[in-house]
């Protein structure tokens, strides 16, 4: 689709006044921005075209990279068609030391899918899967036979000794299948007279062997004693730990030490587990080495992974806590080699201007200029009381209290488990809520311009989608200029945390590129902003003074990472509390 441009000249006479006018020019500066265009797509050569023109961008800052115009990707195209082209980019152009802001466009990938397997890993999964397969098949004959000890009735009438369903349940099932089945052979067996009791045990004994290896669970039934003539082995008698079982954990922890042939070495220790822990733990192991090339959690927004462009060799699989958080990263790996980020790193600022239209993201790019001017005026509603989670809902009450304690502006907290309701709920400016997943409301009357975001799962799954009902293209496609959220499960410690989101944002000292990087825990991770990165709302406008900033031990950090806007422009007075909404008390109660 082409997009007609406004009258270019016309705009870049008006920006020059705008930017003529403005007291001191801000942290985030135009020729500190990058803007990545995806060659195979016009739409987004004309918002990059278009978005460099008006905000004044060297001409030589639009970066190419040429990709298939969808929104996921696979790591490995991720890394050889959009992550190295970008920095061959910047290197050939020597911008590597003065680029600190990538913007992607529309139709450069927005996610990234898990790592895929090697073929050697795919060989190795295989046979964990051959094995899985043939330990559970063992372990449901195991189960049938236990159903048939001591049985009254003839096994044919068995259910287990019946055909096999179609579909085998699942291996945790099948485990609590195989221990009632066990419980209920020994309570048959404890009902018989010795004489008959002592015939049948050595078979139960060699099934419970079969099934639990070395090692009982803990409390499981016993068979009560035999008489001494009979009795095998004391029923009440056993060693809490086995020898065996101390020697064969030594020799798994000297196979997995083991520096080669990882692959034979998993194989042994699979086999060691067998005896250990029977069909249970072999097929435990088993589904576990299956899984151990699955990747799983490698996933990403394009972006957070951009924010890593110069850092090499960093762990892929989970989060990694942004070093540059103010609030501290958060962050978890679960397997291979840790990665830990210092201050010395250098992470990009990253941002993205899309939506579900062109027409959209020009719409967007223009509110910002327009508002950034005049300033950002409304109300900043925080809309807490989802109680699953106590220790964020404080944070949203806590950026509530903190604004309409020391901010120039009109704040709304809501601690009630109800969505908050647009007719309640007039001149939204700022915004943070939560939890309708995937399912916006119209919670608010938005203003033009408006910045914030909804926290829930999988939000930014797609921006293109005409039927995605995320908040983060739905907030866009109400006129909001900057939101961020998830394109994947991010867990709520990935969020910014809104006590340092919203402070920093409403002083005027940073753009809303710098506030996201300054607030995000995360690296590398699911989450991605959506926003022109130079937009400053309140920079003519500031609703914090500097000194309110440097006041407070957290937000006064921010300036050991980036240098903040030198604001001059006056703190308006203090608005007259009115009112809040019948559904939204003005101050939250005392938790």
């Amino acid at each position: 689709m082409s997009f007609s441009f406004p009258a270019s000249r016309t705009v870049l006479f008006a920006l020059a006044a705008i930017f003529a006018a403005a007291p001191v020019v801000q942290a985030l500066t135009p020729d500190q921005v990058a803007v990545i265009v995806n060659d195979k797509s016009e739409k987004s050569r004309t918002i990059a075209e278009y978005y460099i023109k008006v905000r004044q961008i060297p001409a030589d800052h639009l970066i190419t990279i040429s990709v298939k115009p969808q929104e996921n990707i696979s790591d490995e195209d991720y890394r050889t068609q959009i992550a190295e082209p970008i920095r061959k980019a910047l290197l050939e152009k020597k911008l590597d030391q003065t680029i600190t802001c990538l913007v992607t466009t529309y139709d450069v990938p927005l996610r990234t899918d898990n790592i895929a397997p090697t073929t050697a890993e795919k060989v190795e999964i295989t046979a964990y899967q051959k094995a899985l397969a043939a330990g559970r098949a063992e372990l449901q004959e195991v189960t049938a036979k236990l159903d048939r000890v001591a049985a009254p009735q003839p096994a044919a009438s068995s259910p287990a000794s019946q055909a096999a369903p179609a579909k085998m349940p699942d291996l945790g099932t099948q485990i609590e299948q195989f221990k009632k089945a066990a419980q209920s052979a020994i309570s048959r067996l404890n009902a018989l007279d010795a004489a008959q009791r002592a015939k049948l045990a050595p078979a139960y004994r060699e099934l419970q062997q079969a099934g639990f290896g070395l090692t009982l669970p803990p409390k499981f039934p016993q068979l009560t004693a035999e008489p001494a003539a009979t009795q095998t082995q004391p029923a009440q008698s056993q060693p809490s730990v086995d020898p065996r079982v101390l020697e064969i954990n030594r020799q798994q922890a000297a196979l997995a030490a083991a520096p080669t042939d990882q692959d034979k070495k998993r194989l042994e220790i699979l086999t060691l587990e067998r005896e250990k822990s029977g069909l249970i733990g072999y097929c435990q192991k088993a589904e576990a080495f299956s899984h151990l090339f699955d990747h799983r959690e490698t996933y990403a927004c394009v972006d957070s992974e951009l924010m890593l462009l110069w850092v090499k060799d960093y762990s892929r699989e989970g989060m990694l806590p942004n070093p540059k958080c103010i609030g501290g990263g958060s962050g978890r790996r679960r397997r291979g080699a840790e990665t830990t980020l210092t201050s010395e790193d250098r992470i990009m600022i990253t941002a993205r201007l899309d939506g579900t239209s062109v027409e959209k993201v020009i719409s967007m790019i223009d509110t910002s200029i327009r508002v950034e001017k005049d300033g950002l005026d409304g109300v900043a509603y925080f809309d807490a009381g989802f109680a699953r989670i106590p220790s964020y809902d404080h944070e949203i009450i806590a950026a509530g209290e903190y604004l309409q304690k020391n901010a120039a502006m009109q704040v709304v907290i809501d601690t009630k488990p109800e969505l908050l309701k647009a007719k309640d709920c007039p001149n939204a400016a700022l915004y943070c809520g939560w939890y309708s997943l995937k399912n916006y409301q119209d919670s608010c009357q938005w203003l033009p311009g408006a910045v914030g975001f909804h926290i829930a799962s999988f939000e930014m799954i797609s921006l293109h989608d005409p039927h995605e009902f995320g908040w983060v293209a739905a907030l866009l496609n109400h006129g909001f200029c900057g939101t961020l959220g998830p394109g994947y499960e991010p867990y709520v410690n990935a969020f910014p945390n809104p006590r340092l989101f919203f402070p920093l944002l409403v002083s005027g000292q940073y753009t809303q590129g710098e506030v996201w990087y300054l607030t995000c825990p995360t690296v590398s991770w699911a989450m991605g902003y959506v926003g022109d990165p130079l937009y400053n709302p309140f920079f003519n406008k500031p609703r914090l003074s500097a000194e309110q900033i440097a006041a407070d031990p957290l937000l006064a950090k921010a300036a050991e990472i980036l240098p903040p806007a030198k604001v001059t422009a006056p703190i308006p007075p203090k608005p007259v509390p009115t009112t809040a909404p019948a559904t939204a008390p003005a101050t939250a109660p005392t938790k």
